[in-house]
């Protein structure tokens, strides 16, 4: 299995999103810890939404990662519309929020593959992913942050 993810511009992830299908898993209102908060632009201690999901090349394909985005929980009324969401769901926040993105902060590293990743991927335990985290940040700060699982044998160029 192989997958192929170039991307130049907000404009290319977003085509991802439409290329792509995303299932959305689980909502939840979480603290976050020490070890996330700076990497999502939190607090440790502050509360925020965690949404679960997993994009497939398509509807009852191939998964390609699964993935766990936070966000503020200034945004509640939009995450709750998020099973309806149809789309990258930042576009989506963006557009509801009406706070235009300023940056998109991307971290890309090779790490092992977490338990509820290789359960929903169907993997071997002990698996290796790429681990690509996306910050997407507005005047008011992070608007959502995603970490997303790639299987090994998984490629993106960025």
């Amino acid at each position: 299995l192989s997958y192929m993810q170039s991307i130049r511009s907000i404009e290319d992830l977003f085509q991802l999103a439409r290329e792509t299908h995303y299932v959305l898993l689980t909502t939840e209102r979480v603290i976050v810890d020490r070890a996330v908060a700076p990497r999502v632009g939190a607090r440790p201690g502050e509360a925020w939404f965690r949404v679960t999901g997993m994009r497939w090349d398509k509807p009852g394909g191939t998964p390609i990662c699964y993935i766990q985005s936070f966000v503020p929980l200034r945004y509640a009324a939009a995450v709750k519309e998020f099973p309806t969401v149809r789309g990258a769901l930042y576009a989506y926040l963006e557009e509801k929020s009406g706070e235009a993105i300023e940056d998109v902060i991307q971290e890309i590293t090779a790490v092992p593959m977490p338990d509820a990743a290789i359960k929903a991927l169907g993997l071997e335990s002990g698996s290796a992913a790429l681990l690509v985290l996306r910050r997407y940040v507005t005047k008011s700060g992070t608007l959502i942050a995603s970490f997303n699982w790639h299987r090994r044998s998984g490629r993106a160029h960025v």
